[in-house]
């Protein structure tokens, strides 16, 4: 079989089980069972498969058809021009939390060094980036998942920032402790799971079979998580500092009026680049 031939049966078994981008899916196994990039597999596709190249595409489309999510098989992301390492049992990165990072990158602008805090880790693609765009800053990051800890600590060192940014693993929920005064930041950062949880059981099978609930269930309405954060951020942020959230749809009214009530102010909302409301902005006077 040609690696054309593969692509192309590999695109109708994708999409018979529902898959839309099929035949991107399809190349992107196949680039990830013959460890090359897609330009090499342009160039290559007339040329035959070997038996064990075959087997071993054919065991990752198998894994796919069962909706296992592609990034897990794939094994990393890409996310504003990075390459990230992402596996299994830590939430992925969708590209609208870009916005996250660039609005940061705004407000941070003027910060020679600033102090960031991300609650919520997950796999570390957004305290981790935004150590690579600010050289001075220095970074803490926190998790209530050890795996989410261990893999972004390994994407720190994948960017050479390991020695900049702290991974603690701290549950955000918790009563205040003596880690309130581990830090005193200029920003706190967060993409929190925001989904209401007795949504997730019709959400598409990538996402509530095989993601870990932790970091998708923001209880029944979503915003338990939002009002964990709000009511700590002032703990944690020096006068003058910034919280940046990303909510879901429909959550902008209801999570602003929650950060307001905790004693922000300058509450406003960004939009995604598809026009959605994605991040509250608010700031510790």
């Amino acid at each position: 079989m040609t690696l054309s031939e593969f692509i192309s049966a590999a695109t109708r078994a994708l999409e018979a089980v529902g898959i839309e981008s099929g035949r991107l899916e399809a190349e992107l196994l196949l680039c990830t069972a013959l460890g090359v990039d897609r330009k090499k597999l342009f160039l290559e596709t007339k040329s035959q498969l070997s038996a064990a190249d075959l087997a071993r595409a054919n065991e990752l489309l198998e894994l796919r058809k069962t909706r296992f999510p592609l990034q897990y098989i794939m094994g990393t992301i890409e996310f504003l021009g990075l390459s990230f390492s992402v596996k299994p049992g830590v939430f992925i990165p969708r590209p609208e939390t870009e916005t996250l990072v660039e609005e940061a990158r705004k407000i941070l602008g003027g910060l020679e060094s600033p102090a960031i805090l991300e609650i919520g880790t997950g796999s570390g693609v957004v305290v981790v980036t935004l150590a690579v765009l600010f050289p001075g800053a220095t970074v803490y990051a926190t998790d209530v998942s050890p795996l989410a800890i261990a893999v972004g600590s390994e994407n720190a060192g994948r960017h050479g920032v390991a020695g900049r940014v702290s991974f603690l693993l701290r549950d955000v929920r918790s009563p205040a402790g003596n880690e309130s005064r581990e830090c005193s930041v200029d920003m706190i950062v967060s993409n929190p799971p925001y989904i209401p949880g007795p949504e997730i059981p019709f959400l598409e099978p990538e996402v509530s079979k095989y993601e870990p609930r932790e970091a998708q269930d923001g209880g029944l309405d979503g915003l338990d998580l939002v009002r964990a954060i709000a009511g700590r951020s002032r703990d944690f942020l020096k006068p003058g500092g910034w919280l940046l959230l990303e909510i879901g749809a429909g959550q902008a009214e209801s999570a602003a009026g929650i950060v307001a009530s905790a004693g922000l102010a300058s509450v406003r909302i960004v939009k995604d680049l598809a026009g959605r409301d994605r991040v509250l902005v608010a700031m510790k006077e």
